[in-house]
């Protein structure tokens, strides 16, 4: 008969071995102490929303392409018996070329809305640029003494036909010289005459002039022959000019016009300077108002 006793006692080591090792394994851990209070959570910024912009919706009419805009020169306007040439015009001729353009399809826009590009036309019409060449002269534009234009004045003929014909729009320029002529005052058998009141009447016609929406631009104080004209010589001519021209608006207190005079440059007969260093000058002029050239017209 076989003896068990080892056997016993082997499970009996087990036993005590398995009892042990099962109360440090499996032994319930101590609870440790938690804190009673949640953890603050900080909000992120939100962002502020932005209002949506009301549109908004104008009609407009643009333009596309190489734009080219013609520009007309006049220098005298004569009585109807006046000899027509490439400097007079008669004021009946005058009539009859504007209603020609006119029912060509053309409307008159400002020499500086063309440059910086903010001129406009109505629907279906075309623009023009119109220049008076060599002011002041009194068969350019006289005011009467009740402060009218006088009608045989060639900026009043064109001004009494945009007033009849409102599409085709009031808009003119003049290139002026106050150094080399007096201004004629006195109307005497179809002529004005320079009379001692003329620079009090210069000066009240420049100013309805700017006031009616003409544009007074620099033509040299001399009409000098710039291509013989050294640098120095040329910022003599534009400054003085434009202090002959301030001179004016001051006799009568309106020098509040004076930021209204605008920095194009009409070269006398379409001569520009021969040397770099006078073309320079002309092109880099400041005026008394501090503005650069805006154009230099040749």
């Amino acid at each position: 008969m076989r003896k068990r006793t080892p056997v016993i006692i082997a499970s009996l080591l087990i036993s005590i071995l398995l009892s042990s090792c099962g109360t440090a394994l499996f032994s319930t851990p101590t609870p440790t102490a938690t804190s009673t209070h949640e953890p603050t959570i900080t909000p992120l910024p939100t962002a502020t929303p932005t209002a949506t912009p009301v549109p908004y919706f104008i009609s407009a009419q643009t333009w596309s392409g190489d734009i080219q805009v013609p520009i007309l020169i006049y220098h005298r306007f004569g009585s109807d018996d006046h000899e027509l040439t490439s400097m007079w015009v008669t004021q009946s001729v005058f009539k009859e070329q504007l209603q020609k353009l006119y029912d060509a399809g053309f409307s008159a826009i400002s020499l500086s809305s063309w440059l910086d590009g903010t001129f406009s036309v109505p629907n279906g019409r075309k623009p023009i640029i119109l220049t008076i060449d060599d002011g002041w002269s009194a068969d350019q534009i006289y005011v009467n003494d009740d402060g009218t234009p006088a009608d045989y004045s060639g900026i009043c003929i064109l001004y009494q036909f945009a007033k009849d014909h409102p599409d085709f729009q009031f808009n003119v320029s003049i290139n002026v010289i106050m150094g080399d002529k007096q201004f004629g005052d006195l109307r005497y058998d179809n002529w004005n005459w320079a009379g001692p009141n003329w620079q009090k009447k210069l000066a009240d016609t420049i100013a309805w002039s700017m006031d009616n929406g003409v544009e007074v631009f620099n033509h040299t104080y001399t009409h000098v022959d710039l291509s013989q004209t050294d640098p120095a010589g040329v910022k003599y001519q534009l400054a003085k000019n434009d202090e002959a021209l301030r001179y004016f608006l001051e006799l009568i207190k309106r020098d509040d016009l004076e930021p209204k005079l605008g920095n194009v440059i009409a070269a006398p007969q379409g001569i520009m300077p021969s040397t770099d260093a006078s073309m320079r000058a002309l092109r880099n002029y400041i005026d008394p108002e501090g503005k650069p050239v805006q154009a230099v017209l040749g």
